[in-house]
């Protein structure tokens, strides 16, 4: 519960591999201890983390409460989350997306759109963090689900729907990087803003990429040691 404003704060990602989402845990148990921390299980492919998240959603939370939805393998976050509602609503937003420098898994319109909304050099909606009321983003998961099976990635059917530019849906990219700071340039570092409330290192598979994510784990002290692994069970 957020202290200030009352608001309930609800951090929700879907893994299956512990092992994998361990940093994420860590994270969560460092600097989300004012809200209600939750790793579904059913993970089976990109899609299925809107369809779980979309039954959690049902049963458990009220309209007015924040969410912050995020993937758990690549994300982390780096400080306390209890200002997080405030700025949420600061933005006027119903909705915010993390946003980056590469468009990826986006449809050429997507491309188009988000490179008419802005010309932030990230100005890309990206699906690893997103940040709503329970209330908007239930609304916003039945206007994408069910959809065209012949898509594989969520973040291509929330592009369609940043695309579609409905008005009773307000959509915000994190331009500012002041939620989360998505490093996904494989070339070089990317300068990190004034502290984000956490660092998403896209591309994983890529060795660049990969070392780039352990040196932000060795720098917030969440690293896979033992002593972690305890504290994030």
């Amino acid at each position: 519960m957020n202290g200030k404003n009352q608001t309930k704060i609800w951090v929700i990602a879907v893994s299956n591999n512990y092992e994998a989402s361990l940093p994420y845990r860590l994270s969560t148990y460092r600097f989300c201890k004012n809200a209600e921390c939750v790793i579904l299980q059913n993970w089976d492919g990109w899609i299925s983390k809107l369809e779980e998240l979309s039954k959690f959603l049902s049963g458990n939370c009220d309209d007015q409460d924040v969410v912050v939805f995020s993937d758990a393998h690549d994300f982390v976050f780096i400080k306390d989350i209890g200002n997080i509602a405030e700025d949420f609503f600061a933005s006027a937003k119903d909705i915010v997306f993390a946003a980056e420098k590469r468009c990826a898994h986006h449809s050429p319109q997507a491309k188009l759109a988000f490179e008419s909304a802005s010309d932030s050099e990230f100005r890309y909606l990206n699906s690893g963090m997103i940040i709503a009321t329970a209330k908007n983003l239930r609304r916003a998961l039945k206007m994408i689900l069910p959809y065209d099976d012949r898509i594989e990635v969520d973040q291509t059917l929330w592009g369609n729907l940043f695309t579609a530019q409905r008005p009773d849906l307000r959509i915000g990219l994190d331009y500012d990087r002041k939620f989360v700071h998505t490093a996904n340039s494989i070339t070089s570092e990317d300068p990190a803003p004034a502290t984000p409330y956490a660092i998403h290192v896209t591309w994983q598979d890529n060795q660049l990429q990969a070392e780039k994510f352990s040196r932000v784990l060795r720098r917030y002290g969440l690293e896979n040691c033992d002593k972690n692994r305890q504290q994030a069970q």
